[in-house]
């Protein structure tokens, strides 16, 4: 028998209360306390389950690694924190680097400083923000500052959540979402 499974106590505690009259409470209050402390019991387990299971899945993630000679130097790991169909990169302190958007033929490249280095940068693919210019649509999540990325090839565009519109730009130069035409 389970520690959760209350059946049998439930029926020796509502015997024991309802054998005689003077139990001011009803029956159905105390059932209603029975399923109230299984679900407690049941959201912490649960819960404790779903605290052990997120450290496992973060040491299994996979990451972009930088495609420079300089990129051995990152000796970080990169997470992509749990978002599916993307990547990870960090910064080198110096050289280019590039990230691609996973499931598309989007590539992005920049060039790490010293004031960039270490940033870690993900790319996520997401649907695209504006349908009408029929590209790729993927959202940039950094932990620092960035370097602008350029696209190898195609057009970019940045969407404005505020507006709802997309608006050309020459480079990813921060957090968001974004499009790629061409690509």
């Amino acid at each position: 028998m389970s520690p959760l499974d209350t059946s049998a106590t439930r029926d020796i505690h509502y015997d024991a209360h309802y054998r005689d009259n003077s139990f001011s409470a009803t029956k159905r209050e105390h059932q209603k306390a029975i399923r109230m402390d299984f679900m407690k019991r049941t959201l912490a387990a649960l819960t404790l389950a779903a605290m052990m299971a997120v450290p496992v899945g973060l040491l299994h993630a996979r990451g972009a690694s930088a495609s420079s000679a300089h990129s051995s130097r990152a000796a970080k790991a990169c997470s992509t924190q749990g978002y599916t169909h993307a990547k990870c990169v960090v910064v080198p302190a110096n050289g280019k680097f590039s990230i691609s958007v996973p499931d598309t033929k989007v590539k992005l490249i920049g060039t790490g400083t010293s004031g960039t280095a270490g940033t870690e940068i993900i790319v996520a693919k997401v649907s695209a923000p504006c349908p009408g210019l029929h590209g790729s649509g993927f959202r940039v999540i950094t932990n620092g500052p960035m370097p602008p990325l350029h696209l190898k090839k195609g057009t970019l565009y940045k969407f404005n959540p505020a507006t709802g519109t997309c608006t050309r730009v020459s480079s990813v130069t921060g957090p968001g979402i974004y499009e790629a035409v061409g690509a």
